[in-house]
């Protein structure tokens, strides 16, 4: 039987040995002459498409449940680890992947009596700091920085206060990044 046929007939379950032209999809329709062959199709593709949705929650549901919530990581208590100078308001962590690490240096903000205008030759010499701890902590967890291809990029900002219509003001200062290829940390304003 084709679906150019003026009759109408009921299909349920998989499609036979021969191909008796059933589109294959595991559902009930009544087809009907051109227009039905249609609807078959795309209610099977919305029973598919149901079908992988439900496995793709399932998959992230149970990847969701199996993440370490509380556990702080290596490099998570190497930047607790570091002191902070007086000018430094606190050390974020941004991005932490396995070979992708990105870290941000916040200056204390300009207008407070004990934060001080810093220059780029300071901010230069910080996140060098801060690469460098990281590097070893990387060390000690039995990397090899160099071969592994990590991407490290430490990054120093400096709140300005407010602008003229009120939005707050950023003074970047750049960034420190290892250059896993000639194994060195370098400053790029």
């Amino acid at each position: 039987m084709s679906f150019n046929s003026a009759r109408a007939y009921v299909r349920s379950g998989p499609p036979a040995a021969a191909d008796d032209g059933w589109c294959g999809m595991v559902c009930s329709q009544v087809v009907e002459h051109g227009t039905g062959r249609f609807n078959a199709i795309r209610w099977g593709k919305v029973s598919t498409m149901l079908r992988r949705a439900l496995i793709l929650l399932t998959l992230l549901t149970v990847h969701a449940v199996a993440q370490p919530t509380n556990e702080p990581t290596p490099l998570a208590q190497a930047v607790s680890a570091i002191k902070l100078r007086p000018n430094w308001q606190r050390i974020e962590i941004t991005e932490e992947k396995p070979t992708g690490y990105r870290l941000q240096l916040y200056y204390k903000p300009l207008g407070q009596r004990d934060s001080p205008v810093v220059s780029r030759a300071e901010a230069t010499a910080d996140t060098k700091e801060i690469a460098g701890a990281v590097l070893d902590e990387l060390r000690k967890e039995g990397k090899d920085p160099a071969k592994d291809r990590i991407d490290l990029s430490v990054w120093a900002q400096q709140d300005a206060g407010k602008g003229m219509t009120g939005k707050p003001l950023t003074r970047p200062f750049g960034r420190t990044v290892y250059n896993y290829k000639s194994d060195r940390l370098e400053y790029r304003p």
